[in-house]
C-alpha cells in the first residue's frame, strides 16, 4: 500500500457525520460526502482524538469499544456502510472506493 503525505486531500470523507455503523454494531464508520473533504493528517488526528479508544452507542443500543482492530467503514448516519476496497489519486489528492456491506 502506498503511503500518501498528511498534507495529501481525502475527496468524499465528512469528519462531521461518525459513529457505530449501523450494519454491524461493533465497526465504526465516517460519513460519507462528495461536498467534503479531509486531510490525511486530519483523518489521523480525528481517528488517535475522538475514536481510538472510546466507547459510541450502536444505533439501535449497546456500548461499542473502538479499538486499532475496529474496521472502519464509509456510510451515512442510518445506512449500511460500505468497506474501503482501494484508494485511487484524483485531483492532486485520494478518493476512497467502497463496496457495501451487503455484497461481502
Amino acid at each position: 500500500m502506498e503511503v500518501y503525505p498528511k498534507e495529501t486531500t481525502i475527496y468524499g470523507v465528512d469528519l462531521d457525520d461518525f459513529g457505530s455503523e449501523r450494519g454491524s454494531y461493533d465497526r465504526f464508520y465516517i460519513g460519507m460526502n462528495n461536498e467534503s473533504s479531509c486531510t490525511v493528517g486530519g483523518l489521523i488526528i480525528f481517528l488517535e482524538t475522538k475514536v481510538i479508544g472510546r466507547v459510541f452507542e450502536g444505533y439501535k443500543g449497546g456500548d461499542f469499544r473502538m479499538d486499532l482492530d475496529t474496521p472502519i467503514l464509509i456510510s451515512t448516519y442510518g445506512s449500511v456502510g460500505e468497506f474501503i476496497v482501494d484508494i485511487k489519486k484524483v485531483d492532486g489528492g485520494i478518493k476512497f472506493y467502497s463496496i457495501s456491506a451487503w455484497d461481502i
